[in-house]
């Protein structure tokens, strides 16, 4: 086989693989219609209306970690297989559970299996991170929004009065809210500083992604950065 006929079977392959991941992907934004529309609706919110730019960036850094397609086993195909049929019981399990955090995670799990049926395993290393980065676009569990948000939001509070108050200002607090002579100002879920935490927490794992020729360490190091900035 020549040059030019290796090469053009290369692009033939690499060109199939993308359709049918094309497809494949379109039929599963179909079946996941509804749950694709709540998420979209949560990004209304203030709180989660980054959650626009998500897939966006998600698809880039798809392309900027891509490598070329190559022959897939049968058994790692039927890994390809065994994924769907995890996120299909996941999906099962969350409409009779009512937990919608388990519903939107199997559509990742599903993604995941769908480019593990075109391109094997190998392209779970460069697409896994790329799809995984996705969980950053749904809204919080309401367990996490209950432990994490309420008392940051308490924690937001008080500093503010704290801060207030060594600047010679008649404050106090009430709960969630600061009487500042006389009015009373409503210390939202905005302001407790989750809203911001996602964002840099999902802001780190992008760089993380972009750096894989960075020394895992310094990957690591900026991971944990995020959380203190």
């Amino acid at each position: 086989m020549t040059d030019a006929s290796s090469n053009s079977l290369l692009q033939d392959r690499e060109k199939n693989a993308w359709v049918l991941i094309g497809v494949l992907t379109a039929i599963v934004e179909v079946c996941y219609a509804n749950t694709i529309k709540g998420t979209a609706v949560a990004w209304n919110s203030p709180m989660y209306n980054h959650g626009y730019l998500i897939p966006l960036f998600a698809v880039f850094l798809l392309f900027q970690r891509r490598e070329p397609f190559v022959e897939v086993s049968q058994r790692d195909r039927w890994w390809g297989v065994g994924l769907i049929v995890l996120a299909t019981v996941m999906r099962v399990l969350g409409a009779v559970l009512v937990q919608f955090s388990l519903d939107r995670l199997s559509l990742v799990v599903c993604l995941l299996g769908v480019f593990v049926l075109v391109g094997g395993l190998r392209a779970l290393r460069w697409a896994g991170p790329a799809i995984g980065f996705l969980v950053f676009m749904f809204p919080l569990p309401g367990f996490l929004v209950d432990n994490i948000m309420r008392p940051l939001q308490t924690l937001a509070t008080k500093s503010s009065v704290y801060a207030l108050q060594t600047l010679g200002v008649d404050a106090y607090r009430e709960g969630n809210r600061i009487i500042l002579e006389h009015t009373p100002m409503n210390v939202v879920d905005q302001c407790s500083g989750l809203r911001m935490l996602t964002i840099f927490i999902a802001l780190a794992v992008a760089i993380v992604m972009l750096s894989s020729h960075r020394p895992w360490w310094e990957r690591i190091a900026i991971l944990l950065s995020s959380i203190p900035i």
